[in-house]
């Protein structure tokens, strides 16, 4: 379906559901709905969202932060939604809460040239003389390394 006719039919559909629901249980319980999903999109907008995308942003790029990032967008995206009047528009922001549809939209999103995460840095092995357990991996001191960095 053209996403220029998915936007137009998107307010009727909108005030259609609104009339039936309105219809079921009441126009009082109706508007209380639709005020408490305008509260809920406060919220979003004013706590998660933004502190998210700020954390991701000062990680530096990597494709976690770039992820991180991008449920940061989705939190501020469900926030307008909720904002929205209409329970079409609800729906849609509640999906955009679940992790498994932020981890596909970080996916899908994400640029292929973003840099993988690897950790870098020079380690030894310090062997503490106990046979029973795993070595432990220590960084290295300068005067350890083979190439020492000038």
């Amino acid at each position: 379906m053209n996403p220029l006719v998915l936007l137009l039919l998107w307010p009727l559909l909108e005030l259609v559901v609104l009339i039936f629901v309105g219809d079921a249980i009441g126009a009082l319980p109706t508007l209380g709905l639709l005020l408490l999903g305008a509260l809920v999109g406060m919220a979003l907008l004013r706590g998660r969202g933004l502190a998210r995308v700020a954390t991701a942003l000062a990680e530096g790029p990597s494709r976690a932060a770039f992820g991180r990032a991008t449920g940061g967008f989705a939190d501020i995206a469900a926030g307008l939604l909720f904002l929205v009047p209409g329970f079409l528009s609800d729906l849609a922001a509640v999906a955009l809460l679940l992790p498994p549809v932020q981890r596909r939209l970080a996916r899908a999103l994400t640029p292929r040239n973003v840099a993988p995460d690897i950790v870098e840095g020079t380690y030894v092995r310090v062997d503490d003389g106990w046979r029973d357990r795993p070595a432990v991996l220590a960084p290295a001191a300068p005067e350890d390394r083979k190439n020492p960095e000038p």
